[in-house]
């Protein structure tokens, strides 16, 4: 994309502005306005337009449609496919809740719509699809839903470990690839623990760095503003994001403050092999018991830890990696399986 222009929001039809403009507030304000209205949510024009061209140019009788969230309105291709050929099997892949969720930025009077919604989706889909057991066990609490027709299968990993090995560095560097959301998860209390516990350390500051992959929230911007050795990267591709995980010496994991989803990049930390800071606030978190047990995973409690644990964890795997051999997700395995059900 030229650099002159910035993607703005998409509802139906891409806005481009200049990027001098990209940064306004009042055009910010315009388009946050605009996302509060629409519903289910800003690409749902997209993706009716998807709907309607894959059912004039391409549809069968026995197709098997799969639909992934985010975001939550591709969903609406299944429910609309589905009323038109019931004998289609719809298989709804969600990763996240849609109608409770807190960075949905509908204004709330949709609540009533947003709750209707997304009942009806995982009603008349024929499977559905959650990355966790704790997103299923959310979901059978909120609905009476068919648990057999619910499979658990996890997000997976866009990068290929087979092969991985570690670029040498003369800093060491701390990563969280990710995103950050307020008011769901935005790393402030994490970082904050986390540079005190460096700062007590006696180790050289000047030779630690923490690498943001990703995109950053408001807060945790303003909170690093003034660190020179905390840096917010972006990468591109994915022979870019193997280099970061290359390049980290150990991996953190910030925690989700009030919602029940499993961060996306969890398959990646752990088919990597290096050390995970797992930070969570109540044992209920999905992500200590994805994380499992391992010796070089530490899972630390944000509000009665002390930050200590932490630069112990740090100066004993520092430079320690995990060589996993004939490394297996088995997600491929479980969808194989899902797939031979549609046609039982």
């Amino acid at each position: 994309m030229d650099q002159t222009e910035s993607l703005v929001s998409r509802v139906g039809i891409k806005i481009f502005v200049q990027q001098n403009l990209s940064n306004s507030p009042i055009l910010s304000r315009i388009v946050r306005v605009l996302k509060k209205f629409i519903w289910p949510d800003s690409y749902v024009f997209h993706n009716l337009s998807i709907a309607n061209s894959y059912w004039l140019r391409y549809s069968k009788p026995l197709d098997v449609v799969i639909t992934i969230s985010q975001p939550f309105s591709t969903h609406l291709i299944g429910l609309l496919l589905k009323l038109k050929n019931p004998k289609i099997c719809w298989i709804a892949d969600i990763g996240d809740n849609y109608s409770e969720n807190p960075t949905n930025s509908l204004y709330p009077l949709f609540r009533p719509l947003m709750k209707y919604y997304e009942k009806r989706i995982l009603i008349k889909s024929d499977f559905i699809v959650f990355n966790s057991e704790f997103i299923k066990t959310y979901y059978l609490s909120k609905y009476l839903l068919d648990s057999n027709k619910i499979h658990i299968i996890p997000n997976g990993s866009a990068i290929d470990f087979t092969h991985f090995y570690k670029l040498h560095s003369d800093h060491l560097i701390l990563s969280y690839i990710g995103n950050t959301y307020e008011p769901v998860r935005n790393g402030v209390r994490e970082l904050g623990l986390l540079l005190q516990a460096l700062s007590m350390s006696g180790m050289d500051l000047e030779k630690i760095e923490i690498w943001l992959v990703g995109k950053q929230c408001d807060a945790l911007i303003a909170f690093i503003q003034q660190m020179k050795w905390v840096k917010i990267v972006y990468c591109d591709s994915e022979s870019d994001l193997l280099t970061i995980y290359q390049k980290t010496n150990i991996l953190l994991n910030f925690a989700n403050i009030n919602y029940p989803g499993l961060p996306s990049k969890l398959d990646e930390y752990k088919q990597s092999g290096l050390p995970i800071i797992n930070f969570y606030f109540g044992s209920d978190d999905p992500a200590i018991n994805y994380l499992g047990n391992e010796e070089h995973i530490l899972n630390f409690k944000l509000e009665n830890q002390e930050p200590s644990m932490l630069i112990s964890f740090i100066e004993k795997y520092r430079n320690f990696h995990f060589k996993q051999v004939g490394l297996e997700d088995g997600i491929d395995t479980l969808w194989l399986e899902l797939i031979k059900k549609t046609n039982q």
